[in-house]
């Protein structure tokens, strides 16, 4: 019985290589588990501009949009605050980093309550406008 060496060559390669890598020791490190800076700005602006459009167009959406738009960086937050993930992200990342997923959520929120002001003031300046600057009556002409 001979064996085809051209045939179970990659085969035996591969084996090999897998061997190796798995006999390595693994080191991951906390922020390879977090957002990066880019990632927590795309979803702070993401999370912005969602809210900020929805607030604006139905005002009282902000009680439902708020807290899901600001979730993702909220949750940034908690992780700086963790016992044991919170040193390692200060460790790794620096304090900006914990600093900038305080903004990122202040920011969700700041478009969110500019949308329901816009939103508000736009409401409120289109039913005004209906009576020609004049007040709306409620009864009968006197």
């Amino acid at each position: 019985m001979t064996i085809n060496l051209s045939r179970t060559r990659p085969t035996i390669i591969f084996a090999a290589a897998a061997l190796m890598l798995a006999a390595l020791p693994v080191h991951a490190e906390v922020m390879d588990k977090e957002l990066s800076r880019i990632g927590l700005l795309a979803v702070t602006v993401i999370g912005g501009v969602i809210g900020f459009v929805l607030c604006r167009v139905k005002p009282l959406l902000i009680l439902l949009v708020a807290p899901l738009t600001a979730a993702v960086p909220f949750f940034q937050v908690m992780e700086t605050y963790d016992r044991v993930v919170g040193p390692a992200i200060r460790r790794e990342a620096g304090i900006s980093y914990v600093i900038e997923a305080h903004f990122a959520v202040a920011l969700v929120l700041i478009a969110n309550v500019v949308g329901f002001a816009m939103g508000q003031h736009r409401r409120r300046s289109r039913d005004g406008s209906a009576s020609n600057g004049r007040p709306l009556m409620h009864g009968p002409p006197a």
